[in-house]
């Protein structure tokens, strides 16, 4: 499990507050609260069905829950009109599943689309700040390539730049290791964890992957049926008895 050494806030980067979320008589989230502090790598893990995807999409606020408050840096995005929450989400990056990277378009212009959408840059200061982000996440001069062209864990990286690129506070990562072979998966889950070192940034996934939960995790939150059955470090969870979280151990097959 890792730690982070930063300094820590009062106030939480991200926090949960009683949310709920129905569709007809769906009840898809039922009152969850959580936390998570300033670099800290939280895992929020769970079923088919749990509604970790509902969740998520309440919280880069393409969606309002039907009742309760999600609160970046003290400010309540639930009661933002759209205008100020596209000021609001640049304080996110978001990691797809699969990296959906532009199959048209090279590395250099899926990585500076944000820059383009969102600030008054150059061109030759758009490369600058691309180029900065691809060589931290240790990628060659790889800019001019095509998605289709790089490997499984390069398209990760690049997503990741992506995501980097307007700087955000928080990173929210939706099955990063989701069709990654488990070799591949454990240096996606490095990378995670060497993106918070390096760019100190709050890291939120969104997983299935029990061992990914247990190598990186400060947090882990566990959703079962639109509840949070359990939170805790993976070690804390580890001394509970019974309840989905004890089962997803014993499922996993992760020794202690």
């Amino acid at each position: 499990m890792t730690t982070s050494a930063l300094p820590q806030k009062s106030e939480p980067e991200l926090r949960v507050e009683h949310v709920c979320q129905r569709f007809g008589d769906v009840l898809a989230l039922d009152d969850v609260s959580f936390s998570l502090d300033t670099g800290k790598i939280g895992v929020i893990i769970g079923g088919s069905g749990a509604g970790k995807t509902t969740l998520l999409r309440i919280l880069i606020g393409l969606d309002r829950p039907t009742s309760g408050s999600v609160f970046i840096d003290g400010q309540d995005i639930t009661q933002l009109h759209e205008r100020q929450l596209q000021v609001v989400r640049r304080k996110f990056g978001m990691v797809f599943q699969h990296a959906a990277l532009l199959d048209s378009m090279t590395v250099f212009e899926n990585v500076s689309l944000p820059l383009v959408e969102h600030t008054h840059l150059t061109k030759q200061q758009r490369r600058e700040r691309v180029r900065e982000k691809l060589d931290a996440l240790e990628l060659g001069p790889i800019e001019e390539r095509l998605p289709s062209q790089l490997s499984g864990g390069m398209r990760k990286r690049v997503g990741i730049a992506r995501a980097l690129i307007l700087e955000p506070k928080i990173l929210l990562y939706d099955e990063p290791t989701s069709g990654l072979d488990p070799i591949t998966a454990r240096l996606v889950d490095q990378l995670i964890v060497k993106t918070r070192d390096r760019f100190g940034v709050t890291s939120l996934i969104i997983s299935h992957d029990m061992a990914e939960a247990h190598s990186i995790a400060d947090e882990l939150f566990v959703l079962n049926k639109g509840k949070l059955d359990s939170r805790g470090t993976v070690a804390e969870l580890r001394r509970q008895t019974g309840g989905l979280a004890s089962r997803f151990f014993e499922s996993s097959l992760i020794q202690q």
